[in-house]
């Protein structure tokens, strides 16, 4: 299974390389198109916004855009809505985006794809996907977007089902709106046991990532799928929030398989082969833990050993003699005549 794995991502890389001038805006068209029209709904309270045509040109421009576009275009456009729905969820919503945004944009830029895929990873029962996925592929600061993206979820979730119900029912002041809003979000304290659980799975397996140990990869992957299950199981018992235990271990299981076959997709180790190295200069001695690519290290025969290890072989040192900077002007000269002449003078 690994050996077909490799043979489809050395095909997708081939592919990348060729057209990667097409394929990339493309799939940046597709990614905006899916979250304008999710957005609009599961929102879609502003009638003007909720239109094909606007979500075409909005995911058009999108895809000449960097990513970030899209996050900064999701939070205009869930602000809108928001704002459609009433003057001061609007008000609220312009409050929570622009502090995520601040603190997205001045520690985690380049997480633009947490906060675009936390509402797919909910929508698909499987939240743990992405702060797995964080912590596999980025460092500890990426806890802080995995977050982000529970927040902006449960807040768009909140509005979505109580605050909108509340306000197509009878009439409704600004504060009872308002307060709506926040006993949605703080109810039981689900918020906080979903931010706990996200945080520490994306620490826990970039922390267990970078260890020296073999297997690093499906250590953090289980270490972090572990700790993510018993925090959302132990957060909802005694919060009393309600969680359904069968959703939460099944949705904990498929986002640990989702995320496996995306290490394997970015990391390839042959830990089978690895070896430990030693080299010393005058002041130190290094000891160097190498561990081939799969495929892409040469195997030997070591007599006595009776295993195959992997053949590293270092770059040749490459000496030249310097040429005389006169070259030209000692050609044909007699070095005997001169020295003569040398001692004659003197």
């Amino acid at each position: 299974m690994i050996t077909k794995i490799d043979e489809i991502r050395k095909k997708l890389e081939n592919l990348y390389a060729q057209y990667d001038i097409y394929i990339l805006p493309a799939l940046k068209f597709l990614l905006a198109l899916i979250l304008y029209l999710g957005i609009n709904g599961l929102l879609g309270y502003m009638t003007q916004l909720n239109n094909i045509f606007v979500v075409l040109v909005l995911a058009l421009i999108s895809a000449v855009l960097p990513l970030n576009g899209i996050v900064v275009f999701s939070f205009l456009l869930c602000t809108a809505h928001c704002f459609g729905l009433g003057l001061e969820i609007g008000l609220c919503a312009v409050i929570l985006f622009l502090l995520m945004a601040l603190l997205y944009f001045r520690f985690v830029p380049g997480d633009s794809l947490a906060l675009i895929l936390t509402p797919a990873a909910f929508f698909l029962r499987i939240p743990g996907a992405v702060p797995l996925a964080l912590g596999m592929l980025r460092g500890p600061l990426s806890a802080l977007s995995a977050a982000l993206g529970v927040v902006a979820w449960q807040f768009l979730h909140v509005v979505r089902t109580d605050v909108a119900a509340a306000a197509a029912g009878e009439e409704v002041n600004s504060l009872a709106l308002i307060e709506i809003l926040g006993n949605g979000l703080f109810r039981e304290g689900q918020l906080w046991v979903l931010v706990l659980a996200a945080a520490a799975a994306a620490l826990l397996v970039s922390f267990v990532r970078r260890l020296d140990i073999d297997q690093a990869e499906n250590v953090a992957l289980g270490t972090g799928c572990a700790a993510y299950l018993v925090i959302m199981l132990a957060g909802g018992i005694l919060s009393g929030s309600g969680m359904s235990v069968p959703a939460v271990i099944f949705g904990t299981l498929g986002a640990g398989a989702l995320v496996w076959l995306l290490s394997v997709f970015v990391y390839q180790p042959d830990y089978a082969g690895s070896q430990r190295l030693k080299f010393e200069d005058d002041e130190y001695y290094y000891f160097v833990k190498a561990v081939p690519k799969r495929g892409a290290a040469r195997r030997v025969y070591q007599a006595g050993s009776g295993t195959e290890q992997p053949e590293i072989r270092l770059p040749e040192p490459e000496f030249y003699e310097p040429e005389p900077e006169n070259q030209e002007e000692l050609q044909g000269v007699d070095i005997g005549e001169k020295l003569e002449e040398t001692l004659k003078d003197l």
